[in-house]
């Protein structure tokens, strides 16, 4: 699997090549193309992060949940509004430190349930509601930042999917629901999270405050880049006065640099303009999707409880038979794809608005991304997000090109990709074709 992904990428440089050599032809494109492959990245970042909760569960439990794009909205919001409540006010909210409280309590109460022989759930159930609680206190007391929100995020995501396969997926099974049935649930359960956003919300839609990502661990990238500009033009400076002061058989082109003077700053006139143009939020996505990457790569292969996945994954009756705790093991699946589902939808609402149909907008390219990709490889997700992120990224720069209002078909761009892949690999990137039989 990881050797056609390899090969996948490897034929998207390819294509980025030829596109290159190609796009002049359509005007400025080609001197869009490293900005367009900047911000293909970030959108890339953001369909793996939902994406591969996708591929988590279908892998574990065998049907589409098209309810993921909402529980990834609901952790959004459950971030949006402790940082507005708790944060932004600049007080200890009473409503977000009761919340906080009761969150912890339930989740040491659920816990202590699990360790006095309770079942898997409440274990499955107390590990989020906890962790909720204690990022809820944790934003009221103490300086809050991305990685707090993250954790709220998260958490209520991992809650709202571990609520939503005890209370209704896992029932159905038992009584012998159909995938088809499973699906047209998962359809409810959306619904059910939306209309709840929206009586939460008022139908409204509001801009994520991205200022929060300027204070993670005292480091404020702005500033960084700022300072690594400002000490590079004072180093090209003093290095362009010395040439031309002491080193006379180089002073002509040293001449060529004309120098401004600016208080307590000597800056070159002539220092090129930035060519990419990235936020903060370009990094801090990477750097998520890495660890992610790695992470479940590692946990699904080298460790018992991917084993145990994989397991139940091929036979569920068999890993029983084998003393594998089942219930256990799905419920951690889908604590796992609820977290990772609030981490995309946090960075989808701080690139773009939170709203409560967030989730559903961009669930349709999310589940493109993991059949592209072959369902079941992590990998696989990973190449996929990238392809159509920069095939989206690159149609809406030459439909721009030639008339921008062309630009509102972009949603159909992944999408003619996402065929044509299957047209000539149905099984997906980093699927394995079935024999027939």
């Amino acid at each position: 699997m990881r050797t056609r992904a390899l090969a996948s990428l490897i034929a998207l440089l390819i294509a980025f090549y030829v596109i290159w050599n190609v796009a002049p032809v359509l005007g400025n494109v080609s001197q869009q193309l490293p900005q367009v492959v900047v911000d293909a990245i970030l959108l890339g970042n953001l369909y793996f992060l939902i994406a591969v909760g996708i591929t988590l569960t279908y892998t574990v439990a065998k049907f589409a949940n098209f309810a993921h794009g909402d529980v990834a909205t609901a952790g959004a919001y459950a971030a949006y509004l402790i940082y507005n409540f708790a944060i932004i006010a600049g007080i200890i909210n009473n409503m977000a430190l009761s919340v906080g409280i009761i969150s912890l309590l339930l989740g040491i109460l659920l816990i202590a349930l699990w360790k006095m022989g309770g079942s898997s759930d409440a274990l499955a159930l107390g590990v989020p509601s906890a962790l909720t609680g204690l990022a809820i206190l944790w934003a009221c007391f103490l300086q809050a930042n991305l990685v707090d929100l993250i954790i709220i995020s998260a958490s209520v995501s991992a809650l709202t999917s571990v609520l939503s396969h005890v209370l209704v997926y896992r029932p159905l099974s038992r009584r012998g629901a159909t995938l088809v049935q499973l699906m047209v649930a998962s359809i409810g359960v959306a619904l059910f999270v939306r209309y709840f956003l929206y009586e939460l919300a008022w139908y409204s839609r509001t801009y994520f405050n991205t200022e929060i990502m300027y204070q993670n661990f005292g480091i404020n990238l702005n500033s960084f880049q700022a300072w690594l500009m400002n000490n590079s033009l004072i180093v090209a400076n003093t290095t362009a006065s010395f040439i031309s002061d002491y080193v006379p058989a180089l002073s002509v082109g040293a001449q060529g640099i004309r120098i401004i003077k600016v208080p307590s700053v000597d800056l070159l006139l002539s220092f090129p303009q930035p060519l990419l143009s990235f936020t903060d939020l370009h990094v801090w996505s990477t750097v998520t999707v890495l660890v992610i990457l790695i992470a479940m790569t590692t946990m699904f292969k080298k460790t018992k409880i991917g084993k145990a996945w994989r397991a139940v994954a091929d036979n569920p009756v068999l890993a029983a038979a084998c003393g594998i705790d089942v219930d256990s093991v799905i419920n951690l699946a889908w604590l796992v794809a609820g977290a990772l589902a609030g981490i995309g939808g946090l960075f989808w609402a701080m690139q773009t608005q939170i709203y409560p149909e967030l989730g559903w907008m961009v669930l349709l390219n999310a589940f493109a991304v993991a059949v592209l990709g072959g369902l079941g490889s992590f990998w696989g997700t990973f190449v996929a997000s990238y392809l159509l992120a920069f095939a989206e990224q690159l149609g809406v720069s030459i439909l721009a090109s030639i008339d921008p209002q062309l630009t509102g078909y972009r949603f159909m761009i992944p999408f003619s990709v996402f065929l044509l892949v299957l047209f000539v690999k149905p099984e997906g990137i980093a699927g394995i074709r079935r024999r027939k039989a």
